[in-house]
């Protein structure tokens, strides 16, 4: 089994947390996982069951969720204008929607993607004429405390020793899973389909650069198949593992 030590937790941001100018109780800022070029913004917070949200709400389709669920989704919410603030301080381009299907309704011009795992939470974005597409995700390792298990249902069987034994096996499936889960995130506003798991290949983990490299499995979409090489970055911490994925502006497939 190789040996990989993961880094400390992120570390706490002094910068506030607020709505308008009042402070949000239970909500901090943390320092976003370095995975993304620098061309994209982001912002990252860690709630508790205390955070007051106040007036804000969830869309109707979330309010009989869990309290859990709910505080997520604000959390999300949150940081996706904060992050489009990052972006675009002017504030030109329109608040983000939600599209039928849940997921963020860009504005024209902009990409971007948004995670949530429990209490942590980060929204990426980034101008269209830098990123075709970004995807970006993060998991509690303590979620993949059953691998054979879970293995079936997303690991490809040449995925089984990618990363080598550089790359702890206990670690592995979590990568897997978190690379995979941004892959989706990116091509699937491009593609305007679900796909799964085994549509999406990591052929390649470089555990000293903190990279991976993938394509997908099977044809998404015209010039979205396997010939399509995929690049992302990934940083493990003590109890997660953050993965994103972008495809350049300069991409070319006939969508």
């Amino acid at each position: 089994m190789g040996v990989f030590r993961l880094k400390p937790a992120t570390g706490y941001d002094i910068s506030p947390v607020t709505r308008g100018s009042v402070p949000i109780v239970g909500l901090v800022h943390v320092t976003s996982p370095a995975v993304l070029p620098s061309f994209a913004r982001c912002f990252t917070v860690v709630s508790t069951p205390d955070t007051d949200w106040g007036a804000l709400d969830v869309p109707e389709g979330l309010r009989a969720a869990v309290p859990s669920r709910r505080r997520e989704f604000l959390a999300g919410r949150y940081c996706v204008a904060r992050a489009m603030e990052l972006l675009d301080p002017t504030g030109s381009h329109p608040p983000v929607g939600r599209q039928s299907d849940g997921n963020p309704e860009w504005p024209d011009g902009v990409t971007g993607s948004v995670t949530h795992t429990g209490t942590f939470a980060w929204a990426a974005v980034a101008f269209a004429s830098d990123a075709r597409g970004i995807g970006i995700d993060s998991e509690r390792l303590r979620r993949f405390d059953d691998p054979a298990r879970l293995a079936r249902h997303i690991m490809r069987p040449d995925e089984a020793a990618v990363g080598g034994p550089e790359l702890d096996d206990r670690l592995r499936l979590p990568l897997v899973f978190s690379a995979k889960e941004a892959i989706f995130k990116c091509l699937y506003p491009l593609v305007g389909r679900r796909f799964y798991f085994e549509d999406a290949a990591i052929e390649d983990i470089d555990m000293t650069a903190g990279t991976f490299r993938a394509r997908p499995a099977s044809a998404l979409a015209p010039g979205v198949g396997p010939g399509l090489r995929i690049e992302g970055q990934f940083a493990f911490e003590s109890d997660h593992v953050h993965t994103a994925v972008w495809l350049p502006a300069a991409v070319g497939f006939g969508l």
